[in-house]
């Protein structure tokens, strides 16, 4: 596929529909909360992403607010979403190995802070599909977590970092490898 024939990007309300079922943690620790932290999430999700084409110093596309007979499309859906559990965060700082045994309580009871993505590069002007993208991310391990003390932020930086990596994607050399964000600082 010829991408440099397109001279913008239209980055679409990030879809919410396809989100899975909240699990047992979720439906406990956010009750009454998700819609608003969905919504909130995927304004963030949309923002992001059109920060990072807007700020690419390569300026490959341009950012517009509708479709254009020259635009990509790109249409982006989250599919998981697990806040962190700000309670059991601060249990991981416990004495002890209290941290290891969170860490596998968390993951072993899915309150592990997730995120994932479907994402589809379309032409504007044909609706027709260019390419698909679809990703899952777990929170980064640290020793000092800080970000684990709010409820979004391990997902607010795995957003931010697949922003840059689609920016990344769009300014591809031909043979050129994008690599993913290492899994730990």
């Amino acid at each position: 596929m010829d991408f440099t024939r397109y001279k913008s990007i239209y980055v679409a309300p990030v879809n919410t529909g396809f989100l899975l079922e909240s699990n047992w943690w979720q439906q406990n620790f956010r009750q009454g909360q998700m819609q608003e932290d969905l919504t909130m999430m995927a304004q963030y999700m949309q923002d992001e992403f059109k920060t990072a084409f807007a700020n690419d110093p390569h300026r490959r596309y341009q950012v517009v607010e509708a479709p254009q007979k020259d635009s990509l499309t790109l249409e982006l859906a989250l599919t998981e979403l697990v806040p962190s559990n700000v309670a059991l965060s601060v249990l991981e700082y416990a004495p002890y190995g209290g941290g290891t045994a969170v860490r596998v309580m968390e993951r072993a009871t899915g309150a592990e802070s997730t995120v994932a993505f479907e994402a589809k590069m379309k032409d504007s002007a044909t609706g027709d599909v260019l390419a698909m993208f679809a990703d899952r991310q777990v929170k980064k391990i640290r020793i000092i977590d800080f970000k684990a003390f709010t409820w979004y932020a391990h997902g607010r930086e795995i957003i931010r970092e697949w922003a840059q990596q689609f920016v990344g994607l769009a300014n591809q050399q031909p043979g050129e490898v994008i690599e993913g964000t290492p899994p730990s600082p």
